[in-house]
């Protein structure tokens, strides 16, 4: 700076000599002393502070889990909005379990006269393929349908895809032949084939006895009916028919025989089933604490009543393998730490879950319901939420029946809780420093001087702006204002968005002495307290704010020089 004052004498001098005469016209008693004012600028100084420097809600939410603040623009302008998001698969497998404690089906038959085969084959009979059957051969087989329990009130099955489970047959008849048990089924049918189950067990031998058989139903499916007129009751079509095969031992005398059979129903491990599940419910629920608003660095700024969610929204998506419509009714809720309970939504409101329209394919859904969040006149520390699923069987397509996957169902449910954030903010505080000050340095040539201060102001609130002249330790000795400047907010629309931001000039007149003061600060603290502004009525309206909004100050001196020579 010593140089911009050296180089204003050099070029006055440089003037006068353009006015030179003659050495012998030359007289150093006619000189007169002359004095120039020349007005040397100088940038001060500039800075930036945005509204995370008054209230760093990252930070305040760093361990809030699922939640963030970010900015949205909805056509009307852009704003900061709270999201909690939380994304969740429940398990709804509980449709439909093992079928398990079915009730033994014993076959009690009379005894099964076998004729002297001994005679038979000493009377020149052939009996390679004869045999004796009961029911008898060409009649139609003994009905000995198994009840499908009843699961739980309203579930119905009509049909399965199996993924283990059997027939277990235990035997304890004892017969001088082989016997076999025929076994049919017209609800039972190999996935594969389609073809209706149907096989012969031999149950009896005429060398010793047998171990106990038993039927693998995996890959099979069945099909469940009212197969003996019992009115809503639902079986497991299966028949029987026992034989015995006479060349098996063709030196018996025959005789009167029992037969001693049972059939046992295994555990039936259910791939996929289908039919009715009445109106089963899988409860959901979840809370959003909000206790970071009890934070002292937010409470001090922001009363109870100064802060509004505007609307809420909420919005659900949902995913799901289950073939079953579905519907959820949104019980959320806000409470206070008085125990203040309001309602967001109304009872009729209703999200609907798309049900999967096959096997193998996924149903999707997108809901978003909108409450009137200004209802909350006081702040809640927390937002409950019960998301009740309610299986209804008349919320699907009759073209295609109903289904679920016992053991594999599922409901993806993303949420997402959208709370656009407005607010009236009193005494906002925040404090800064600079030390990177420049100055004109040669103060005894200083008249005068001009400080120019440009604020540009983005949020929606009036600045008090001071500036406080600290020495190298410290300690603050002086303020640049005698009373802390006043910069309005930015104007704002109905809905509280900032139109555009308001842009200030400021000229403060220093005299020498107080430029000098201004010289000596070894940094200058800025001091800025933020209030939401009034409108004509005073009224202080709720506002939005940018989550980069700032304040920009650029501060530069005019000085006023004195030289004479």
């Amino acid at each position: 700076m010593t140089k911009l004052v050296r180089f204003a004498l050099v070029a006055a001098c440089v003037m006068m000599c353009w006015s030179c005469v003659d050495e012998e016209d030359f007289d150093f008693d006619r000189l007169s002393q002359t004095t120039v004012n020349p007005a040397l600028g100088v940038r001060l100084f500039e800075t930036e502070v945005k509204l995370s420097d008054f209230l760093n809600f990252d930070s305040l939410l760093a361990d809030v889990e699922g939640m963030e603040l970010i900015s949205r623009n909805d056509g009307n302008g852009e704003y900061l909005e709270f999201v909690y998001t939380r994304s969740d698969t429940f398990d709804v497998n509980d449709f439909v379990g093992i079928i398990d404690g079915m009730s033994d089906v014993s076959i009690e038959l009379p005894a099964i006269s076998v004729p002297d085969v001994s005679d038979l084959v000493s009377s020149g009979v052939d009996l390679s393929d004869v045999s004796v059957a009961y029911p008898a051969l060409g009649v139609e087989m003994e009905d000995i349908s198994v009840e499908i329990p009843e699961i739980e009130e309203g579930v119905s099955i009509d049909s399965l895809l199996l993924s283990s489970g059997g027939i277990g047959i235990q035997s304890s008849t004892v017969m001088p032949f082989d016997v076999y048990i025929e076994l049919s089924s017209s609800g039972i049918k190999d996935i594969s084939t389609g073809m209706p189950y149907t096989q012969r067990i031999q149950i009896c031998s005429s060398t010793g006895t047998l171990p106990s058989n038993s039927i693998d139903l995996s890959g099979y499916a069945v099909s469940l009916k009212d197969s003996v007129g019992q009115g809503d009751k639902t079986f497991l079509d299966l028949r029987y028919r026992i034989v015995v095969d006479l060349s098996s031992n063709l030196s018996s005398t025959g005789g009167d025989f029992a037969v001693n059979t049972i059939l046992n129903i295994m555990p039936l491990r259910i791939d996929l089933a289908y039919g009715k599940v009445g109106n089963a419910v899988v409860p959901v629920s979840d809370t959003i604490s909000l206790d970071y608003f009890d934070n002292e660095e937010v409470s001090n700024f922001i009363s109870s009543g100064g802060i509004d969610f505007q609307k809420l929204t909420f919005e659900v998506e949902t995913a799901t393998n289950v073939g079953i419509g579905a519907y959820i009714v949104p019980n959320v809720y806000s409470l206070t730490a008085n125990g203040i309970r309001t309602a967001f939504f109304a009872p009729t409101d209703t999200l609907r879950v798309t049900r999967a329209a096959r096997p193998g394919e996924i149903g999707t859904a997108n809901n978003i319901l909108t409450t009137d969040a200004a209802a909350i006149e006081v702040l809640p520390n927390k937002i409950h939420y019960n998301l009740d699923i309610h299986f209804s069987d008349r919320l699907y397509d009759q073209s295609y029946p109903a289904f679920v996957f016992p053991f594999s169902s599922f409901i993806a449910m993303n949420t997402r809780t959208r709370l656009p954030l407005t607010a009236k903010l009193t005494d906002l505080h925040y404090e800064t420093e600079t030390s990177s000050l420049n100055f004109l340095e040669e103060n005894d040539y200083i008249k005068s001087a001009e400080l120019n201060l440009t604020v540009e102001n983005e949020f929606p609130a009036s600045l008090e702006v001071n500036f406080y002249l600290a020495d190298s330790n410290g300690n603050i000795f002086d303020t640049l204002f005698a009373k802390p400047l006043v910069i309005e907010g930015s104007p704002v629309d109905s809905d509280g968005n900032v139109l555009r931001p308001r842009q200030d000039k400021v000229k403060l007149e220093l005299t020498a002495e107080k430029y000098e003061v201004l010289r000596q600060a070894a940094t200058v603290k800025f001091a800025i307290r933020l209030n939401t502004s009034s409108d004509s009525g005073s009224n202080h309206p709720y506002v939005r704010f940018k989550k980069d909004a700032a304040v920009r100050m650029n501060a530069s001196v005019k000085a006023i020089t004195n030289l004479t020579f």
